[in-house]
């Protein structure tokens, strides 16, 4: 790599770092962001699981498990309003 890369990836990696810290500093916000994502993932196995009595079917890709795995149950309800509209 040149060293114009290398200045401009500088000072990403550096507030990549800040925030890596920020987030680890206080134990309480990583928990319960664990937390979250964890009740998103299972809610959606949950809903998954349950579709041949319900009939409501998310089809599982990428973006669905990003959705319910970065917002929570939240996430999984956004999905749910989408796929009743979108259907």
């Amino acid at each position: 790599m040149n060293l114009k890369l290398y200045l401009l990836s500088f000072p990403l990696i550096i507030f990549i770092l800040w925030i890596i810290h920020r987030i680890l500093k206080n134990e309480h916000s990583f928990i319960s962001s664990i937390k979250s994502s964890l009740s998103g993932i299972i809610t959606l196995a949950i809903i998954e699981s349950l579709s041949p009595f319900t009939g409501i079917i998310i089809p599982l890709n990428l973006i669905v498990v990003i959705c319910c795995s970065l917002l929570g149950v939240p996430g999984v309800g956004t999905i749910l309003i989408l796929n009743t509209l979108l259907n």
